[in-house]
């Protein structure tokens, strides 16, 4: 049968290993057939391992290529506008999409540094159903990810930084 040897199966391959190798392997030996299993097992986890990064790898993948689909519609969309009097142009910086494809985090700055950017932000939540169901109509995609707008800080900080470093600079220079 399948998976169970008999006492003759087992003489059998006791002798084939000690006729062609001198002796019967550790891992042939009956009495270790727990550390055979484990063996298999661990090779079964390592396999099963190695899957799911794989699948993990090309989730993330999906994400950005998602990510990075959204962004450029999303900016055209907001090229045309919004209706609210309060909204002026932004700049898209970066679209994180969330594991399953349905929140996105979108990340802006005023464009040209116009305008008060926690209002912007305001108003973009206010209107982010409206900017979901156009990038909707514009990507073809099971779910249109909900958008969670934020104002990108790392431009202004990296700005501050510039100035910081100018300014030691130019005290190095003077002394």
């Amino acid at each position: 049968g399948y998976g169970h040897a008999s006492a003759d199966e087992g003489d059998a391959v006791s002798s084939f290993f000690e006729n062609f190798f001198g002796g019967v392997p550790e891992t042939a030996r009956t009495d270790d057939d727990d550390r055979v299993a484990h063996d298999s097992a661990t090779i079964s986890l390592t396999r099963r391992h190695e899957a799911h990064i794989r699948r993990a790898m090309a989730g993330s993948m999906r994400m950005e290529r998602v990510a990075r689909q959204v962004q450029m519609v999303l900016a055209e969309v907001l090229i045309l506008g919004l209706k609210d009097p309060r909204y002026s142009p932004v700049t898209v910086t970066h679209v994180r999409v969330s594991p399953d494809l349905r929140q996105a985090d979108v990340r802006f700055m005023p464009l040209g540094q116009v305008g008060d950017a926690q209002e912007l932000c305001k108003v973009l939540n206010a209107a982010s159903g409206y900017l979901s169901r156009q990038v909707g109509k514009r990507i073809r995609m099971k779910f249109t990810p909900r958008f969670r707008f934020h104002v990108d800080t790392q431009g202004e900080e990296a700005m501050h930084m510039q100035t910081l470093l100018s300014s030691i600079r130019e005290s190095l220079g003077e002394e």
